[in-house]
């Protein structure tokens, strides 16, 4: 999955907030900094080029939530205090989590504008449309990610869901919903509940989960049909809401039981 320019910290407690796991990034108000270079994805904490002093403080920022598409934008104009001191020139912003302190969650570049004393910074409406979805290669649903950044910007909180693994025979598309699926029919199959996922790697760069343990889904009573060219998770034991997918190719016989070593299943975020 891609979530654009996203911290390390944003990225693993997304994949926290997912799978269910201790200290997920959290839904509430956000602050947007500017500073004189951009931030990277390391920079979780601090931000060594945001302004300080000169009258500055960052400012809280409001996102529309977004019910189609993959583009998140704030809602109003944003203006700063005024400038008591030369800010110099403003290059890049950042989101984060409380007005001092907290942490950062995404960045990105502005148009660049000098601020020197007397001056007052305003970002306008729709400036910062944070679009980090890399359709067609990201193997996430548009649905999860709304999901992800509603609850991350738009103050919309998102409870980790229950996961099922399934099997499908066509790889699904960003908007394929779990009734979609081409899963096969009949002869034993059914989504394999999962409940047991490995902790992300803190704040690493790609976040990744993996299963904790083999998953064993039920012993065929026949071929299963069509044969199966991916592994999906889903958010229902039937119909539901496509969350992502991977490649895995196979065929599953009259007999088989088809499984999923322990950590072979890998969900990353960059």
């Amino acid at each position: 999955m891609s979530f654009g320019c996203a911290t390390d910290y944003c990225e693993e407690g997304l994949l926290r907030l997912l799978f269910g796991k201790a200290s997920p990034v959290p839904s509430g108000e956000v602050y947007l900094a500017v500073g004189t270079a951009d931030a990277d994805d390391g920079s979780s904490d601090t931000w060594s080029a945001e302004i300080s002093g000169g009258g500055y403080q960052r400012h809280p920022i409001y996102f529309y939530p977004i019910t189609s598409g993959v583009i998140i934008k704030n809602v109003s104009n944003v203006v700063f205090p005024k400038a008591t001191a030369n800010w110099g020139t403003i290059t890049s912003y950042a989101i984060w989590t409380a007005q001092t302190g907290g942490k950062m969650l995404v960045y990105g570049g502005l148009t660049s504008v000098i601020i020197n004393s007397g001056d007052i910074l305003r970002v306008p409406k729709d400036a910062i449309a944070i679009d980090g979805y890399d359709a067609p290669g990201a193997n996430v649903s548009r649905y999860l990610y709304r999901k992800l950044l509603n609850h991350l910007l738009a103050k919309q909180s998102y409870s980790s869901p229950s996961i099922y693994v399934a099997l499908a025979g066509t790889t699904p598309g960003h908007d394929t919903t779990g009734s979609e699926l081409n899963e096969p029919s009949g002869n034993g199959y059914a989504r394999k509940a999962w409940s047991s996922w490995n902790d992300p790697v803190q704040q690493v760069d790609p976040a990744e989960v993996t299963n904790s343990g083999g998953i064993n889904f039920n012993a065929a009573t026949g071929d299963w049909t069509p044969s199966i060219v991916a592994a999906v998770l889903v958010d229902a034991s039937s119909g539901g809401n496509v969350l992502c997918w991977g490649d895995s190719s196979g065929s599953v016989y009259n007999g088989d039981t088809a499984h999923f070593d322990d950590a072979a299943i890998n969900v990353g975020l960059t």
